[in-house]
């Protein structure tokens, strides 16, 4: 059965299951559950559909804010933690280090030789560790402030106006050479034809 659906825009996990992937927030895709039935009964499957909303969309909004900001504070703690972890491996390689701050070589055949091979590696393990723990510190960063943005963008009226306007000016310039009507109608969904006129007027 998963592999009629995968092709319908549905996501598999073991928990928890079958779905459909940044459904939580929004309401019933009935258009894409329909489809999914059609597919299962294909299979010579019985299937009934059965949607219950179990929020309003002012609940459904508050709960995606909710977990937006949420989100942001995880990846964000995330990331503190991880640059955390990047400082003390650092100190630590820095603090190894210390006993080469002359320069000094390691002596090849004299008894501190085994000592310094070892400070060595605990010197380049501790400076690997750093790297990596700040590479996966910017990482969350990075997701914490995109997740931040795009709250800040959803709530920008004038940002969204700005992208639907761009949409419909791409939009009416792709639609450039269908019929006559189809054009005018184009025009007029779009904006690009002045404004409407006035009923009785030709």
């Amino acid at each position: 059965m998963w592999e009629a659906l995968r092709p319908l825009g549905w996501t598999y996990r073991r928990t928890p299951g079958i779905f459909i992937r940044g459904s939580r927030y929004k309401g019933a895709d009935r258009w894409k559950i329909n489809r999914a039935a059609d597919a299962v009964r294909a299979l010579d499957l019985s299937c009934a559909v059965v949607i219950e909303e179990g929020m309003s969309f002012a609940e459904r909004e508050a709960a995606r804010v909710d977990a937006a900001e949420e989100r942001t504070e995880r990846f964000t703690d995330r990331a503190g933690r991880a640059a955390t972890s990047s400082q003390s491996a650092r100190d630590t390689s820095d603090r190894i280090g210390d006993r080469f701050w002359m320069g000094q070589p390691i002596l090849a055949g004299h008894h501190s030789e085994k000592r310094a091979r070892r400070d060595q590696e605990r010197m380049h393990n501790a400076m690997r560790k750093s790297i990596a723990e700040g590479e996966r510190a910017g990482y969350w960063a990075s997701r914490a402030a995109a997740a931040d943005a795009y709250e800040r963008y959803r709530k920008n009226p004038g940002a969204r106006c700005a992208a639907s306007r761009s949409w419909r000016r791409s939009d009416a310039a792709s639609c450039g050479s269908g019929t006559a009507s189809t054009t005018r109608a184009v025009r007029l969904m779009c904006g690009d034809a002045g404004r409407p006129r006035r009923a009785g007027r030709s």
